[in-house]
């Protein structure tokens, strides 16, 4: 979803072969093909203002990031050049993060309604847990910081609480006794 609520949404759909499908947030049950080729098309990230989409592909033989116009039509723009993964746009939807290369690269996409160019800046090694679905990271609403989930060591641990609405309601009665 864009962040400002207006524009369009975009899901991943299909199994073995998965297609990004997009819908305008004020309509979803127009939800329609927009990336469908042979590849395996991943990871959707819609721009703040809800007019590009981010996304993962492996068309070229590898997993690779590349930016549409939404709902088109537009030609796709490559952001990453040596294997890419998990994009996530900065507020400013000029800026996209994403994981290549063992780093996280902050590309700056200019120009993209004619010629787009692409800068990238390696920001710092990608010692953080990755994932093949979403991104497993986000950025802070002005765009200044990253948050990542980093393990700590140890074996990890899966909670489930049922119920859990009346859990806490318990404990708070027995937390004002």
């Amino acid at each position: 979803f864009p962040r400002g609520g207006r524009g369009y949404m975009a899901a991943r759909i299909g199994a073995p072969e998965r297609d990004i499908w997009i819908a305008p947030v004020d309509s979803p049950m127009t939800l329609r093909p927009f990336v469908a080729t042979p590849a395996d098309e991943a990871e959707p990230s819609v721009s703040p203002d809800g007019k590009w989409l981010a996304y993962v592909s492996n068309e070229s033989g590898r997993s690779e990031v590349y930016v549409r116009p939404m709902p088109g039509p537009g030609a796709r723009v490559p952001i990453s050049t040596d294997g890419g993964s998990e994009p996530v746009w900065s507020p400013k939807a000029v800026e996209l993060f994403y994981r290549g290369s063992g780093k996280i690269i902050l590309a700056r996409v200019s120009d993209m309604d004619r010629v787009a160019t692409v800068t990238r800046q390696p920001l710092f090694d990608d010692i953080y847990i990755s994932a093949p679905v979403r991104a497993m990271y986000d950025v802070s609403p002005d765009g200044s910081k990253l948050l990542f989930t980093k393990l700590a060591g140890g074996d990890s641990k899966t909670f489930v609480v049922l119920n859990w609405f009346t859990e806490v309601k318990q404990r708070i009665a027995a937390a004002s006794r």
